[in-house]
């Protein structure tokens, strides 16, 4: 037992000094004089300013009675509910009032600290918002939301914030730990939510491969998650004005209805019945260089157009079934126009239908996709609109719509950053149209719902990646640990040098001590590595967790220990 000696060494009666750090919470006042056996306060005694008492302790005070004496020092009734103590050495709560000092181990040398539970702490979304609260900083993780990420590792969800060396408003990244195992349910909005802010935060920070198509088809979803958010209410506006495609494109509103995909074919109605005088441009078959006037009718899947208008039967007249309609738009000069391929006998027939105006465009770009029966057939109401909107055009051609309650978001910034300069004006717009045409309307709700399941399906999805070197090999490498492989890659050239499933997986352990993996293979493989970017144990619930989440049901136990890990030093 530690206690307090004479000059010549004698034990008096088994007492110690105790020096313990107090800090007080928020609203508290000033520290008064600690009384019997506590020494002055050092340093200034306001808030947010700790004081250090010294006590004088015996072995055999339990750590009620301690918390007690340090309550009793400050000589008036004070709230302390929300305080505990902390050992700075051992990096450990002392939660249970029952054990002696002794027994645990504290003496003379030990550093404590009384200090409030409750902590301010910032937590920021995928997406950059940032959520600024209150959290127990004596608690496990798993009470506060165990899918943070701090400092490149993964906080432990069986350990409180302060053990693992989280500080008082310090930023964590909040993330789901196993996405892959989250169902899509619909019912779970706040899920949900936080799932598509992970994934749209992954595309445009680029740490998931997609390819350019799959690029626009989450930035047409994008779109229609929030298009219901910025296109209602506010004061009146000037109508837009011809203006360069950035501008336009920046004006884009995709608000669809909001009433979901369409229904059956015969609610949505016949192809929409034409008859109008456009432009065509024919040069591969027509006589005439340019363009012509042209009348031309859409009836179910034929179109046909007479040259110069007037009178009589119809010069030519193409079956729209399966033809591919393209548009070819240039904002900056008003030219609207559409391109259509039609299968003929003797190959694919082009043929370009100028447009005088938006309004024009839209409704002959809808009627001919509507006729082609290629892509799905959404509303050609609803689709003539959104067009009309990607263009910057009112519908029905009356009052502006009120002033959005934020600007809309530039499309192109949806996409991932390689992306936004191969795409652009023109071919962006082109693109967008056709991609727009092929998701067809849908809710926000629903369109979150497309755009996580397309999300999902990307081959790099749910892959952890750590920064390894293999025993024996002569220069870094990277482990990807995925749902239902490990894959073995070149940081330098990215190619995978091997690959292994799950069922090649026979064993794996990890020396906390030498901070060493070793996996045991299928064929007599054993593989020794150091993990170089994450303390090992993360690897380790990596490699549990998606065990444990492919499998057969197990044993609530053995469940926590493939999820959770060992516990390193």
């Amino acid at each position: 037992m530690a206690g307090l000696k004479t000059a010549s060494g004698e034990e008096i009666d088994g007492s110690f000094e105790l020096r313990v750090e107090v800090e007080e919470s928020e609203g508290q006042g000033d520290v008064g004089q600690g009384q019997g056996g506590v020494g002055q306060g050092q340093g200034g005694v306001g808030q947010g300013q700790p004081r250090v008492l010294t006590l004088c302790v015996t072995g055999d005070l339990h750590v009620g009675g301690l918390m007690r004496r340090i309550a009793d020092a400050f000589g008036q009734p004070r709230d302390w509910s929300d305080h505990a103590l902390w050992w700075e050495q051992q990096r450990r709560w002392l939660h249970n009032p029952s054990p002696t000092l002794d027994s645990l181990g504290v003496g003379g040398g030990s550093r404590l600290l009384f200090t409030p539970r409750h902590r301010p702490l910032r937590l920021r979304f995928p997406a950059g918002g940032v959520l600024r609260l209150r959290l127990n900083f004596a608690g496990t993780p798993g009470r506060a939301g165990g899918e943070s990420v701090w400092a490149a590792r993964w906080l432990d969800v069986g350990r409180s914030l302060m053990e693992q060396g989280v500080a008082e408003d310090q930023e964590l990244l909040l993330r789901f730990k196993y996405p892959c195992a989250m169902g899509l349910d619909p019912q779970d909005g706040l899920r949900l939510a936080l799932l598509h802010e992970e994934a749209l935060g992954a595309l445009l920070a680029e740490e998931i491969e997609c390819t350019q198509e799959q690029g626009m088809l989450f930035a047409v979803l994008q779109y229609q998650i929030e298009g219901a958010e910025w296109g209602d209410g506010g004061a009146p506006q000037d109508p837009p004005q011809p203006q360069d495609l950035d501008t336009a494109l920046d004006k884009l509103e995709l608000s669809l209805g909001g009433s979901g995909t369409p229904g059956p074919v015969e609610e949505l109605g016949a192809p929409p019945e034409l008859e109008e005088e456009l432009e065509i441009y024919r040069p591969s078959l027509w006589p005439f260089r340019g363009s012509r006037p042209t009348r031309a009718r859409l009836s179910g899947s034929s179109l046909s157009l007479w040259t110069p208008p007037g009178p009589g039967g119809p010069q030519q007249e193409l079956n729209l079934n399966e033809c591919e309609v393209t548009p070819e738009v240039d904002l900056g000069a008003q030219k609207f126009g559409i391109k259509l391929r039609v299968r003929t006998p003797g190959g694919m027939s082009e043929t370009l239908l100028r447009c005088r105006d938006a309004p024009q465009f839209s409704r002959w770009f809808c009627g001919c996709r509507v006729a082609s029966g290629v892509g799905g057939s959404p509303s050609p109401t609803e689709f003539t609109r959104g067009v009309l909107e990607v263009l910057g055009v009112q519908p029905d051609g009356g009052d502006p719509p009120g002033t959005p309650s934020r600007p809309p978001p530039d499309p192109r910034l949806l996409l991932p950053p390689r992306f936004q300069s191969k795409l652009k004006g023109k071919q962006f717009t082109q693109r967008f149209l056709e991609v727009l045409y092929q998701v067809g309307p849908l809710s926000p709700p629903q369109a979150r719902l497309r755009f996580l399941q397309a999300w999902k399906d990307l081959p790099g999805f749910g892959m952890g990646t750590f920064l390894v070197r293999f025993r024996g090999a002569g220069h870094d490498e990277v482990l990807a640990v995925g749902p239902s492989q490990l894959l073995r890659i070149d940081p330098r050239s990215g190619s995978v040098t091997r690959s292994w499933s799950y069922s090649d997986l026979r064993q794996w352990d990890v020396n906390w001590d030498s901070q060493q993996v070793r996996l045991w293979l299928s064929g007599d493989v054993t593989l020794g590595l150091r993990v170089l970017s994450a303390p090992p144990r993360v690897l380790h619930q990596f490699l549990g967790g998606y065990l444990a989440l492919g499998g057969p049901p197990r044993d609530p136990q053995e469940l926590q220990r493939l999820l959770e890990g060992g516990y390193d030093p």
